[in-house]
């Protein structure tokens, strides 16, 4: 497939500058980019035509758990004495 950009002045100028003096073949740089660009515009419209549910099912810390009612203004304290239990019993 044939692609044709059109640049800007001052991008041309610093396209030009690369040209002249970079260390990597410009159409390399150019491919690379191209191909960054697209995959990640491609994730952005894979990512956007899934549901709500199949995002939230993508992460891997999702679960449920029975848990005190005071839990949110004693998480900390309450996860260390838990992990600490663990430790104790050889099971972390």
């Amino acid at each position: 497939m044939e692609v044709r950009i059109y640049l800007e002045a001052e991008q041309a100028q610093k396209w030009r500058y690369i040209q002249q003096n970079g260390l990597q073949d410009p159409s390399e740089l150019i491919e690379q980019a191209v191909g960054a660009a697209i995959d990640t515009y491609y994730c952005i419209l894979q990512d956007s035509a899934k549901t709500a549910l199949e995002r939230f099912q993508a992460f891997d810390l999702v679960g449920c758990m029975n848990g005190m009612p005071d839990l949110p203004s004693t998480d900390h304290s309450s996860i260390q004495e838990y992990l600490n239990q663990k430790r104790q019993q050889g099971r972390l």
